[in-house]
């Protein structure tokens, strides 16, 4: 791993409140606030779990919260969901982002709704596919 990153584990949303985050691991991708799907994985996925009460918090405020880092080299988006409505107000270009992981496919391998808006929206910062597995999609900026 990258032993000098600094990890932000965040709730994202409008209205602030602690929501209870479910984890199979510290990086699994079906780590999750969704308590329905939870129980319904919690015999396939969830072998180590435990849990944690994480702030929501907006994504502008998560930003300005942590600028003293001066750039945001990695930024991976799992929403169930809201993944690209998150993306689309994030300024990668002032961030200095490098990469980006964001879900594009659901666990059967089909496209998100929002597939062709994150692949466009990536496009305009020069961002372009480079790996997917399982649900997630990994971008790397295109210098």
């Amino acid at each position: 791993m990258r032993p000098n990153d600094i990890n932000l584990c965040r709730a994202i949303g409008s209205t602030k409140k602690f929501v209870k985050v479910f984890f199979d691991s510290h990086f699994s991708p079906v780590n999750t606030i969704d308590s329905g799907f939870y129980k319904k994985q919690k015999k396939t996925f969830f072998k180590k779990k435990f849990e944690r009460l994480v702030k929501v918090e907006s994504i502008k405020n998560i930003i300005n919260k942590n600028k003293n880092n001066k750039f945001f080299d990695f930024i991976n988006i799992d929403a169930e969901g809201m993944d690209f409505k998150i993306l689309s107000k994030i300024n990668l270009k002032s961030l200095k982002t490098s990469m980006v992981a964001i879900e594009t496919h659901h666990f059967d391998g089909k496209k998100t709704k929002d597939y062709l808006k994150i692949i466009n929206f990536l496009k305009k910062y020069k961002f372009k596919l480079i790996k997917k597995f399982g649900p997630t999609s990994l971008f790397v900026k295109n210098y």
